[in-house]
């Protein structure tokens, strides 16, 4: 017996975890009105390439970068799931879920072992009250917490993602106010963790159409 799943095992665990997914939105279904519409959002990525000398597609990359260049240099497939849904609302506030699933393959054959993982996961209460929280979330989960970076390289200069929690969005002056409490631990040990307060004010006008955000994050 060995440690790997097969094509057919993994296959049935990123179905499981689809279906645990859409299930979360079940039991709100008493609360709204209804049906619910789901909203969907994916992202998908896949190619196919072969070596001159034979062997499997080869891609390029500096031997100790954590990011390379993209269109053509990437083997694997790569698939991005997100699901969301309005659960609830109540006067002006409404209640909402997200999700995401994340599939990796790397393309060896058609029968490989696939890596899934459930990314994301949180809920949020929007639209908290009159004046500077009209425009306010209230959020709680795993989160990837607004992210920055070019595309090009898949390449986030800025990224504070795990679990936490925190208030977005509210109005203050020009532009809005965010904190977000985010918690990680090293996936290499457990032992060793690490916390950030992430602070944002979002939307200062700069120039016409133009504007700056500003990301300060203490972490320890």
């Amino acid at each position: 017996m060995n440690g790997y799943l097969s094509f057919e095992e993994e296959h049935m665990r990123f179905k499981y975890l689809a279906a645990l997914t859409i299930s979360a939105f079940t039991p709100f279904s008493a609360i709204a009105a209804g049906n619910i519409p789901i909203d969907f959002h994916g992202y998908l990525r896949s190619g196919t390439g072969a070596a001159d000398e034979g062997g499997k597609q080869a891609c390029f990359q500096l031997q100790g970068a954590a990011s390379k260049y993209r269109l053509g240099n990437e083997c694997e497939t790569w698939l991005e799931i997100e699901l969301g849904a309005e659960v609830a609302k109540i006067d002006r506030t409404s209640f909402a879920v997200h999700t995401m699933l994340s599939y990796n393959a790397p393309q060896n054959t058609g029968t490989e072992s696939n890596v899934d993982a459930l990314q994301q996961a949180w809920g949020e209460a929007k639209n908290l009250g009159d004046g500077a929280l009209a425009t306010a979330s209230a959020w709680a989960g795993k989160r990837y917490y607004k992210r920055q970076g070019p595309h090009l390289n898949d390449y986030r200069y800025l990224s504070n993602e795990g679990q936490g929690g925190g208030i977005e969005n509210i109005s203050i002056g020009p532009g809005k106010v965010s904190y977000a409490y985010i918690r990680q631990v090293d996936p290499a040990n457990a032992l060793m963790s690490q916390t950030n307060h992430d602070f944002r004010y979002e939307g200062l006008p700069t120039n016409p159409n133009g504007n700056i955000d500003v990301a300060v994050i203490f972490g320890r």
